[in-house]
């Protein structure tokens, strides 16, 4: 497995568990707790555009905006 891939692995996971959502610097934060080996530039560059990549799976607040 890929480092991309156990990112997004984990991501997702993450996601599934927190049903309110997180903030993006704790979702980091949080992955790259897991996953200590993979640096945390890797981590932000694979997140970033989550929801563009998987829109079925991740969905991103506009900025400004809450989502009830």
């Amino acid at each position: 497995m890929s480092k991309r891939e156990l990112i997004i692995a984990q991501a997702l996971e993450i996601l599934h568990a927190v049903s309110q959502g997180t903030r993006y610097a704790e979702f980091v934060r949080s992955i790259h707790e897991v996953v200590p080996q993979i640096p945390v530039n890797t981590v932000r560059g694979t997140l970033w555009n989550l929801d563009v990549e998987l829109p079925d799976q991740v969905s991103k607040p506009l900025r400004g905006r809450k989502v009830r």
